[in-house]
């Protein structure tokens, strides 16, 4: 698996997650903000989308997550995963 699918996994994972630790469903995400429909969460969340950095900002902040959290979370998922995983 290629590294960026690798991450655009990983990230989708934790974004889920994260904000199904809030218990915030995606139609409840959506209606946060309205810059992120559900749609594109969704479609995040299953990597078929890698999020830009703006986007992971602000989908941190709808989370009341700091982005740099997000990473430390991102990082342990990582180095559970199996390494041959990632192409490096």
């Amino acid at each position: 698996m290629r590294l960026r699918d690798s991450l655009a996994t990983i990230i989708g994972v934790e974004i889920r997650r994260l904000r199904n630790e809030k218990g915030i469903s995606l139609k409840e995400f959506e209606s946060l903000d309205g810059s992120i429909d559900r749609h594109s969460l969704s479609r995040i969340e299953s990597a078929e989308k890698l999020p830009t950095i703006e986007t992971l900002f602000k989908i941190c902040k709808l989370l009341d997550t700091d982005l740099g959290d997000f990473f430390t979370r991102v990082e342990k998922a990582i180095k559970k995963a199996n390494q041959s995983d990632f192409d490096f």
